[in-house]
């Protein structure tokens, strides 16, 4: 229940901050953080007094924000690099000594990408 709660603040945190102007998938504290670094404006002080058991919350919402939000563009980019649904192909970086190309190699159907994405992943230990 207290998992459900927390989600549920985190959720009405990220549509107050919509609501007043911020950027999507971001909690109002990261916001406030984010002003605060930019040297704006900002209710920090009192956010970090409300959630005095979490030491630096808005500090810790804006590390947590960033890293999601980086990880967003990061796998967004390598769709657009790597799938071309429309063509339904799969891309392939290649190193040709100079710098990395896209190539165009592997699956033509999107059933031999998804084959492609679920197999089995080998982590060195």
């Amino acid at each position: 229940m207290i998992r459900y709660a927390k989600r549920v603040l985190t959720a009405f945190s990220i549509l107050l901050n919509v609501i007043l102007g911020g950027r999507s998938n971001q909690t109002f504290s990261a916001t406030q953080y984010q002003r605060k670094r930019n040297g704006k404006k900002n209710i920090v002080w009192l956010i970090d007094k409300i959630f005095f058991l979490n030491v630096d919350h808005c500090l810790d919402a804006w590390v947590k924000w960033k890293i999601i939000h980086t990880s967003i563009r990061h796998f967004d980019r390598l769709g657009e690099n790597f799938f071309d649904l429309n063509m339904k192909q799969y891309y392939e970086m290649v190193d040709d000594g100079s710098d990395y190309q896209d190539k165009r190699t592997g699956p033509t159907t999107l059933n031999e990408v998804h084959k492609l994405l679920s197999r089995p992943v080998k982590h060195k230990a």
